[in-house]
């Protein structure tokens, strides 16, 4: 590889610097390049993004692709947050409200029950969808799977307690009405207990 110099290691990847032909400058380019590598491995999560054929450009490039996916535009104000859809099959052990149609579950019918797990990595606090939503099965895929898709389906259930969004697609406003309410529970660490030794005699 030609025509490179040394303020060039930040667009150039592992595999592209292996072909450089001046063994000086391939040397101090390699140099520069571990550098930035081995700050990356110190962090758990950024080394996950690292690849011989990225530069180091491109892995940075990348975690901030990743970081924008995972934050808040609407529930945590900007934070980074992960998001655990939680969507599974139960049966009814009696009879139920679909809280999207508003149809009746009869016992011993299948039915999606929904119960987001949200990680704030920003603050370490975690949170749980306080009531679970439950809708007839036809109904799974319009249940939220990303953050994105959450957070508009909340901010749709918010705007159509004030009236509007009533008839856009689902209607949130039935929705929100069957649900009573919605909130997020936090999650507290669970306290280790202690262990009281008894003094000896």
């Amino acid at each position: 590889m030609n025509s490179v110099n040394v303020d060039d290691y930040g667009y150039l990847s592992l595999n592209d610097i292996e072909l450089i032909e001046d063994d000086k400058l391939r040397e101090e380019i390699l140099e520069l390049y571990n550098k930035e590598i081995e700050v990356l491995k110190q962090d758990s999560f950024k080394k996950l993004f690292i690849s011989n054929d990225k530069s180091i450009a491109e892995i940075y490039y990348d975690i901030d692709q990743y970081l924008d996916s995972l934050r808040s535009e609407y529930l945590f104000d900007n934070d980074i947050v992960k998001f655990y859809p939680s969507i599974r099959e139960a049966k009814a052990s009696k009879e139920i409200t679909c809280h999207f149609s508003g149809a009746r579950i009869s016992k011993g019918s299948k039915y999606c029950f929904y119960k987001p797990f949200l990680q704030n990595i920003t603050t370490g606090k975690r949170y749980v969808l306080a009531t679970p939503i439950k809708v007839e099965l036809g109904y799974r895929d319009m249940l939220p799977s990303t953050l994105q898709e959450f957070e508009l389906f909340i901010q749709k259930l918010d705007s159509a307690e004030m009236g509007y969004n009533r008839n856009v697609g689902l209607d949130y406003y039935s929705i929100s009405c069957n649900l009573d309410s919605w909130s997020l529970r936090e999650l507290k660490k669970k306290q280790k207990k202690k262990v009281l030794k008894k003094e000896e005699s």
